[in-house]
């Protein structure tokens, strides 16, 4: 017994209680650690790329059982000394207004981790969505080049083609003119032939 006639195991007990409610109320107020690799200290992430939270307990049993060494390496190089307890430690009488603290922080860290999770990932959520639009703002200006370049093309090869008609027009008038001047001339040609025939005769 101590000076005060508690037991020795009680004052134990209740200093592992006290030091893991105030890292847990810590947490509450500035944040559940995220989950890092051990070895590189990059965020674990989940299958649809979102930040996953560190361990924390949940139940009454898991705070008794929890003794840091749960926590990735980065989250236990923060941690003071957390120490395991029986799993009955709570549900002694004595106990029992630390078991509503804890019942307490408990509920508070659910509520902290959904809306962690839920914050930090939507951000996530965005910045994704806004790289896709970036991405699909360049898609969109590619093709706009694109189509500008095709219209060039396009334009380019109408008036090629609008010349090349115009081309075609003024050499058939070309050579229907030229069929023309010969005609004449094979028609003048005959008719002086006819006359240089007819002299001979007489």
């Amino acid at each position: 017994m101590t000076s005060t006639g508690v037991s020795p195991l009680r004052v134990e007990a209740e200093g592992k209680i006290d030091v893991k409610l105030a890292v847990l109320e810590s947490w509450i107020q500035h944040g559940i650690p995220w989950l890092t690799q051990d070895y590189g200290g990059q965020f674990v992430r989940a299958a649809s790329e979102e930040k996953v939270l560190d361990y924390y307990p949940r139940t009454l049993e898991q705070f008794a059982e929890w003794d840091g060494t749960q926590n990735c390496l980065a989250t236990r190089n923060l941690l003071p000394e957390l120490r395991s307890m029986s799993r009955n430690t709570l549900n002694k009488s004595y106990h029992s207004v630390r078991r509503g603290q804890v019942d307490e922080i408990l509920e508070s860290l659910d509520v902290k981790a959904l809306d962690q999770l839920q914050r930090v990932n939507k951000a996530n959520r965005i910045h994704a969505l806004e790289s896709e639009v970036r991405r699909l703002e360049k898609v969109v200006q590619r093709q706009e080049q694109d189509v500008v370049i095709f219209r060039r093309k396009a334009d380019i090869a109408e008036n090629k083609l609008h010349d090349e008609r115009k081309a075609r027009v003024r050499a058939t008038k070309q050579y229907r003119e030229e069929i023309r001047v010969l005609q004449a001339e094979v028609a003048s040609l005959t008719k002086q032939v006819k006359s240089i025939v007819g002299l001979k005769r007489k």
